[in-house]
């Protein structure tokens, strides 16, 4: 039909569809270099079917035009975001800070000794994680227009179902 695109998978309270959604890994697209200092991906996919019923009645004698809309709608998303960093550091401190010096002198001769100590740490550390979420919803909506062709004048009446989600 003018609205469908590709095999139907019915409502969520049909039991048709699936909670789980086919691995999101395979069509993940990288983040660009600059946003992350390793590795961030994130994939959504989505999709909406839409069964709409259209029914459009002109009455002559009484001039006016209406027009009925019923539609029932199923949304579905997924998404999955995975991360990872690596991060590394090399911390040095001098102990001492300013170093401990003896200086020594007989005649002409000086003899100076300083004493400092340098401590290195080695800091590597690393994370990963992800995340994976789906959410499928049906809703239906309903609306009457009634259209007075002499005036112009129309009477609009809309309602919605309640919203079942899985």
């Amino acid at each position: 039909g003018l609205f469908t695109s590709g095999p139907r998978k019915g409502s969520v309270q049909s039991g048709k569809r699936e909670s789980e959604t086919a691995p999101l890994k395979q069509t993940a697209t990288r983040a660009p270099d600059w946003s992350c200092d390793s590795e961030l991906s994130v994939n959504l996919q989505g999709d909406i079917e839409w069964t709409p019923i259209i029914d459009i009645n002109v009455d002559v004698d009484k001039g006016t035009l209406a027009i009925k809309l019923d539609a029932d709608i199923t949304a579905s998303v997924a998404a999955l975001i995975s991360a990872e960093a690596h991060c590394s550091a090399t911390l040095d401190r001098r102990l001492p800070q300013k170093p401990i010096k003896k200086l020594a002198c007989a005649g002409y001769f000086c003899l100076l000794i300083m004493l400092q100590g340098v401590a290195t740490i080695d800091v590597k550390g690393s994370i990963a994680g992800s995340a994976e979420l789906s959410l499928s919803a049906d809703f239906g909506v309903s609306s009457t227009i009634e259209v007075n062709l002499a005036t112009g004048e129309a009477d609009v009446q809309v309602s919605s179902t309640k919203l079942r989600h899985q």
